[in-house]
């Protein structure tokens, strides 16, 4: 039997690759198979402009028994060198070599918004019409279940997969046009807020469109850049110097984009096209790269807004990784605008109302609602960098311990110490969560005590 293995790795040769590692120690737990790694994200470059090695791997994994997609997550999707990947194999017309292969993904990380990523490489895998068996996402330094791959080799001897979750993607050749909208109707919008537009013109269709029509209606502060023009030399490479200090080691223009454009804005939109289930490979890039502040917020207060050209129902990723990623960045996410209604009035009619909204809420510093995305993650990592601190992740500690550890004070210790006290009495118990009536001396000796120890605690009783 035998394995192709697709790393996503960005971690050069000579350095100690943990998910490379999980999957040495199922190698040597599986004798019997022959494992074959191709390390994508290595050779992306070579991928690209060699077609010929591209065919070779190709016909690996459609001589192989089965795939395992293996890669670690970077800010809640797969690392752009494998995106790359994944989009050259759609743009070739190479999908074929992929048909009813059973697939797994291992992921690694530190389980921060794994369930994004998680999504995007089912879809993946049902849009390559592969026989999607599963995914395992382990954490930094914990192994792969080998009950996991046991089930794995069962499933390819035995022809199982799950069954499909999602619809295959609809293409849509339309191409939204600013001169076709009705100019008079959309005055330029007035605001002293800054809203900065990033683009990205190469990896999909013509975005002159939505760009001439931002151009028109947006405040003069507005400032338009696209990638393919910004000094970014690469993704993130997983070097982790930035883990210490918040320092990239890639010297060329990103970091300073980034603070003096990007977290200097007021509204920030992000304009692209759909390519597979996300935007492309070069707006992964430049997300990766924002990982020089690891998981310390940047665009706090900030308004997000992206625009899509492609179909919202195709879109899934793509609304719950920017909601992911706002609530990381404690920004307020103000939807995405896909053009699949195929009109360019209407088109034009949504990003208006969705560009004047942002700047309306901008002007109310409206921070938006934390949720559980935010609250969650904040909870995990408080845990996490408190007791025990991910290799590499200096920085963060320092961040969340000023900011985020919740530590009681002497106060706040006696009033919590009063409550559970309290509540190890039956009598209390049935008072206050059951309205069972006691004496009026016990039901006002109940409430002054309850009422002084939860203002000691912090909270009204």
């Amino acid at each position: 039997m035998k394995f192709i293995v697709l790393n996503g790795t960005t971690k050069n040769i000579k350095q100690h690759s943990m998910n490379l590692a999980k999957i040495e120690r199922i190698k040597n737990a599986f004798p019997e198979i022959e494992f074959k790694i191709y390390r994508i994200s290595n050779e992306i470059n070579k991928i690209a402009a060699n077609e010929s090695y591209f065919l070779d791997i190709l016909s690996d994994i459609k001589n192989a028994d089965a795939v395992i997609w293996s890669t670690p997550v970077y800010i809640g999707l797969i690392p752009s060198e494998l995106k790359r990947f994944i989009e050259l194999t759609f743009d070739r017309d190479f999908q074929h070599y992929f048909a009813n292969k059973p697939a797994v993904v291992i992921l690694s990380s530190i389980k921060l918004y794994d369930t994004v990523a998680i999504d995007y490489m089912r879809e993946i895998c049902e849009d390559l019409n592969m026989r999607y068996c599963g995914h395992f996402s382990a954490g930094m330094v914990e192994p792969v279940d080998l009950k996991f791959i046991k089930n794995f080799i069962a499933d390819v001897n035995n022809n199982f997969e799950h069954p499909r979750e999602t619809l295959p993607i609809k293409k849509s050749d339309y191409i939204f046009k600013s001169s076709d909208v009705e100019s008079i109707k959309y005055k330029k919008l007035s605001s002293s807020k800054k809203v900065l537009v990033i683009s990205d013109k190469l990896n999909g269709k013509p975005l002159d469109g939505f760009t001439d029509f931002l151009k028109k209606i947006c405040p003069d502060t507005m400032e338009h850049y696209d990638l393919n023009d910004l000094d970014i030399k690469c993704g993130c490479i997983s070097c982790f110097e930035c883990g210490l200090e918040n320092r990239c080691s890639i010297k060329d223009g990103f970091v300073p984009f980034y603070k003096n454009r990007v977290m200097r804005a007021d509204v920030i939109i992000y304009l692209g096209t759909q390519k597979d289930r996300f935007l492309s490979w070069k707006w992964k890039q430049f997300l990766d790269r924002r990982f020089f502040s690891n998981h310390i917020p940047t665009l706090i207060g900030k308004q997000l807004l992206c625009i899509v050209s492609g179909n919202r129902i195709d879109g899934r990723t793509i609304f719950n990784y920017f909601e992911m990623y706002s609530q990381l960045e404690r920004a307020n996410f103000c939807g995405a605008v896909f053009d699949d209604a195929k009109d360019d009035q209407a088109v034009a009619e949504m990003i208006y109302k969705s560009v004047k909204r942002s700047l309306e809420l901008s002007e109310l510093e409206y921070a938006g609602n934390e949720t559980y995305l935010y609250e969650g993650a904040r909870a995990y990592l408080n845990e996490s960098l408190e007791h025990y601190i991910y290799s590499g992740l200096y920085a963060d500690y320092r961040y969340y311990k000023k900011h985020n550890f919740k530590r009681l004070s002497f106060a706040q210790k006696i009033g919590k110490s009063i409550i559970l006290n309290l509540y190890e009495l039956k009598t209390v118990r049935e008072y206050v969560f059951y309205d069972k009536q006691c004496s009026a001396i016990k039901m006002k000796v109940i409430d002054l005590i309850l009422g002084i120890a939860y203002r000691l605690r912090g909270r009204a009783y």
